[in-house]
């Protein structure tokens, strides 16, 4: 049997509101319709599981050795010093999981830097999702800190 032949007629409470939602107000945009199939606060794929690790879906570099961000870490270092060393700086991760691969790469900027992350601007994959769906309704969406600036 084939993949199509085994959802047809899946209608999952998920599915109905995102039908409901494009008969009121039309289409939607994939930016959102991924937004809710991943984090719709009753049925999004990372509110209401644990995808990440052994007993999860998928096992990222991050959970199975610190290595990978810590060589994020130390390549932000680098990088961060050829641009001059600028303040404010913007420190972004998208999709960012448990924070597994944030936490070791802030760990190595530290400790090569001498410069503690805790005045950077971390923010998630919900939070740029958001403003790009705004942006496209023309609606306001302020970030905590400028894109532009950094």
């Amino acid at each position: 049997m084939g993949a199509r032949a085994k959802l047809k007629g899946t209608n999952t409470p998920l599915a109905e509101r995102l039908k409901q939602r494009i008969a009121r107000e039309g289409p939607i945009s994939v930016a959102e319709y991924m937004e809710v199939c991943l984090a719709d606060a009753r049925a999004g794929y990372y509110r209401t599981r644990q995808p990440i690790g052994a007993k999860g879906d998928f096992v990222t570099a991050p959970e199975i050795s610190q290595i990978f961000g810590e060589l994020l870490g130390l390549w932000a270092v680098a990088v961060w010093q050829a641009m001059g060393e600028p303040s404010p700086m913007v420190v972004a991760e998208l999709g960012p999981g448990r924070g597994t691969l944030m936490a070791d790469a802030m760990r190595a900027y530290a400790l090569e830097s001498g410069r503690d992350l805790n005045d950077a601007n971390l923010f998630t994959h919900t939070m740029l999702m958001r403003k790009l769906v705004a942006d496209q309704n023309n609606e306001p969406f302020e970030l905590p800190f400028d894109c532009d600036a950094a």
